[in-house]
């Protein structure tokens, strides 16, 4: 460690001072058989050791780019790299445990990444653990069409180019309870077209 820390800051010298910095390193060895380095000469006979030399790349010309990089920010779950963080994906809504009381039996879903999608990827919106498109799309909203009623699961998923899953979003749990008005009035309906047709009662003498 106390090589790696002095190569390090000979490093850094040589980059902010130019080649014309040199440090010299000696190596000295304690009565425990430990190895030691340091720039600091431990004995007027003492000579520096031959270190190989250090390789300083920095930024190309007329670039305005720092010879340190900043550090890059942790990024949430994800296996592809495609910028400083993980591509992902977030369900903005449904929300969970929503309940959709509809006709059509549609169901909206809405997504949010956190950075664009590279080029030929695409989202496949799942329900159930089924996709609902049968090709990935780069749209963030999309319609699942003919949701029985009940309780459903609904996740989206992220893939590439070649069809490989990168990630997925949370689960969303949704309930489709469309409204039951309409049934009982038409239920009403054929009671009364089913029903039969009285007898006229003979008058009487």
């Amino acid at each position: 460690m106390a090589l790696f820390r002095l190569l390090a800051m000979f490093g850094v010298a040589v980059a902010f001072a130019g080649p014309a910095v040199a440090t010299d390193v000696y190596k000295t060895v304690d009565a425990n058989g430990v190895i030691h380095y340091t720039d600091q000469a431990p004995s007027k006979t003492a000579r520096p050791v031959v270190l190989p030399p250090i390789q300083v790349v920095g930024p190309p010309r007329g670039s305005s780019v720092s010879a340190f990089p900043p550090a890059s920010s942790a990024g949430s779950s994800g296996t592809d790299m495609t910028g400083e963080a993980p591509l992902s994906v977030s369900i903005v809504s449904p929300a969970p445990d929503e309940t959709f009381r509809t006709d059509d039996r549609v169901l909206p879903v809405s997504v949010r990444m956190n950075q664009p999608l590279p080029e030929g990827y695409g989202l496949l919106y799942m329900l159930d653990g089924t996709a609902q498109n049968a090709k990935a799309t780069r749209a963030l909203n999309y319609s699942l069409e003919g949701v029985e009623r009940g309780e459903h699961m609904v996740t989206v998923v992220t893939v590439n180019a070649s069809g490989k899953e990168i990630g997925r979003a949370a689960p969303v749990i949704v309930h489709m309870k469309p409204p039951t008005v309409h049934l009982t009035q038409q239920r009403k309906e054929e009671r009364e077209a089913n029903r039969p047709t009285p007898r006229p009662r003979n008058p009487t003498p």
